[in-house]
């Protein structure tokens, strides 16, 4: 007899196999995010407020706009040259996934 559904068992065994990576992706993330969060904030600080702050006197809201096209024109960069996709460990478009396999 043959399911189109994974068994419990193998849902289960799916599962397991998959947090460690959700879990190093998450904790990856948010690593990621607080460690460079205040480094971007000191340095847009730092462009921005007067000089007798400490500052370079751009102004806030010049730093804003400029750190905003510049990161636009970064992203946009990376979609239209796909240097950052890894090519060859993704599965083609179209195959099955492993998960909803029936397991024969």
């Amino acid at each position: 007899m043959s399911s189109r559904y994974p068994r419990p068992l193998d849902a289960r065994s799916q599962i397991t196999r998959k947090v460690p990576t959700i879990t190093a992706h998450f904790f990856a993330f948010w690593f990621a995010y607080i460690i460079t969060r205040p480094l971007g904030a000191s340095y847009a600080d730092w462009l921005g407020v007067p000089q007798s702050l400490g500052g370079l006197n751009y102004g806030r809201g010049t730093v804003a706009v400029g750190l905003t096209i510049a990161i636009i024109a970064w992203v946009g960069f990376l979609w239209v040259t796909e240097v950052d996709v890894e090519r060859g460990a993704a599965a083609a478009a179209g195959t099955p996934s492993p998960a909803f396999s029936d397991g024969a």
